[in-house]
């Protein structure tokens, strides 16, 4: 990982999001808050169904039933939601005021230092883009502006590590697989899935985080965004 000639050749980069330009868990954990007052004020008869074991069963039982949803993060947490209320009694059109109560939480996220700075300076030299199997909403985190273009997983978007999405980024920029650089922190969906359409690979290494010995190395590791703009402009 120490040759460094592959960056000559980079010109888009490809961003995960969820753990890599923020912190995930206590997002989500935030966001199931969120949602448990809004049902304690306005369905409480379905607070008793919904705890951690009730939520994990009724994601099981949908993915079970509907596979083809599992991807699909807004889809499966919206179906998760209407089924909870719908068994409770209610009717059908809480199903969307819940949703969004949910969803608005869960895209206010606490972005990890100089995410703003460093993406404002790699994308005066690189085209930037987002890759992600999560289902954030940009436009609320303040960084749609930031990035040319978008992939999310859903029905129709196989998620990573599946080949589909970052396929559809090479042919978005109209580039060869060699020349995109995907950035993140998961070893097999992203640094796996990149790999396997021949990208190069960025690992944004978590804190104790440990590189499995049997996997692919990457070609670079960060553990701050700080690196990651050192790495790529360097030569600049």
């Amino acid at each position: 990982m120490n040759n460094n000639d592959w960056l000559a050749d980079i010109k888009v980069l490809s961003f995960d999001l969820d753990d890599t330009l923020w912190d995930c868990a206590p997002v989500i954990e935030k966001a199931e808050l969120a949602l448990r007052e809004w049902m304690s004020e306005h369905t409480p008869k379905v607070i008793n169904e919904w705890d951690a074991d009730s939520i994990a069963n009724r994601r099981a039982n949908i993915v079970r039933t509907h596979p083809e949803i599992a991807c699909d993060m807004t889809l499966l947490r919206h179906k998760m939601i209407e089924g909870a209320l719908t068994d409770a009694g209610y009717p059908s059109q809480f199903t969307d005021d819940a949703f969004e109560v949910f969803y608005q939480a869960r895209s206010e996220v606490s972005l990890y230092d100089n995410v703003h700075t460093v993406l404002e300076s790699l994308g005066k030299q690189y085209a930037l883009a987002v890759i992600t199997n999560g289902n954030a909403d940009l436009s609320l985190i303040g960084l749609a502006d930031k990035f040319s273009h978008i992939q999310r997983a859903s029905i129709n978007n196989a998620p990573k590590p599946e080949a589909q999405m970052f396929n559809a980024c090479l042919q978005e920029f109209g580039i060869a697989a060699h020349q995109l650089a995907h950035i993140g922190d998961n070893v097999v969906t992203d640094v796996g899935g990149a790999q396997s359409i021949g990208a190069r690979t960025v690992w944004f290494q978590q804190p104790n985080a440990l590189w499995p010995e049997e996997q692919t190395k990457p070609d670079a590791s960060v553990a701050s965004l700080k690196e990651l703009q050192s790495l790529f402009l360097m030569g600049a």
